[in-house]
């Protein structure tokens, strides 16, 4: 998920499964889902599919291990993609906006070092933009394939057959649009300017969310503060449950109680029967 437009997208799916609630969450990238018993999550799991996004159950505690090595796998190729991608990027963008630095030839050495770019570097783009013009939706990933495959294609056109490819091409930079000279110009900066931009995006969105996890759990919880300074009652004691940990009693009436695991730990709702 990349916007609103796929949390909205994948709420919208789950919620046309009878009896099925869901609330998405894109920072975290994780789905709150209340379904009935009839429901099996399967069904969930082939809902969020079939919107054109992948999903997964959460898994067990054993299973943690794995999922965390992979999850650093996949961060070491995102770093990895976005060090090659810079570093291809920088000089199509200094040759392009700088005419001092134009030499003979210039502009195929910032063709050459641009397809990669619009290649490999938005390949993920491109796939996930594939994807969801098969389930006829547009994201962000969308704008970004689009953006970078007419910026690459028509600079493309332009050196091969525009008459940009020619020795003593030179682009000048300018604020304001002025009349072409009869010569195709050049978009190469385009397309290497929005695909790094957006990985490096995520990428810091991807590092910063466990340390907003972090923040969230270093938060002492309200109930715990209040359990470890309990005011006086003048009724008598109800007497805790046996082998429900916290000391969290159960209501008369059922419903939902508040429990707390630690003061160190946010508050969780948990189910009370009667």
């Amino acid at each position: 998920m990349t916007c609103a437009a796929c949390v909205r997208r994948v709420e919208k799916k789950l919620g046309k499964l009878a009896g099925v609630t869901a609330s998405v969450n894109l920072a975290t990238g994780l789905a709150r889902v209340s379904h009935p018993a009839g429901v099996a999550p399967e069904s969930l799991v082939a809902a969020v599919e079939q919107a054109g996004y992948q999903a997964a159950l959460p898994v067990r505690e054993d299973d943690e291990r794995s999922a965390a090595d992979g999850e650093a796998a996949e961060s070491r190729r995102e770093r990895e993609r976005l060090t090659v991608t810079a570093l291809l990027a920088v000089p199509v963008l200094v040759l392009s906006m700088v005419p001092a630095l134009q030499f003979r030839h210039w502009q195929w050495l910032c063709f050459v070092l641009a397809a990669p770019v619009a290649v490999w570097s938005a390949w993920p783009f491109h796939v996930r933009a594939l994807r969801g013009m098969r389930h006829s939706a547009a994201t962000m990933d969308t704008l970004v394939s689009l953006g970078t495959v007419a910026s690459f294609t028509w600079s493309a056109y332009a050196l091969f057959l525009g008459g940009a490819g020619g020795p003593g091409m030179r682009m000048p930079f300018s604020l304001l649009p002025s009349a072409s000279d009869g010569g195709a110009h050049l978009y190469l900066e385009a397309a290497v300017s929005v695909p790094p931009f957006v990985l490096t995006g995520r990428f810091l969105e991807g590092h910063s969310t466990p340390f907003g996890q972090l923040a969230s759990c270093a938060v002492p919880c309200p109930a715990a503060r209040a359990r470890s300074h309990p005011p006086p009652r003048s009724g008598p004691k109800t007497p805790p449950v046996p082998g429900e940990p916290g000391g969290r009693r159960r209501g008369a009436s059922g419903g939902l109680r508040r429990s707390c695991a630690g003061g160190a730990r946010p508050c969780r709702w948990s189910a009370a029967a009667a």
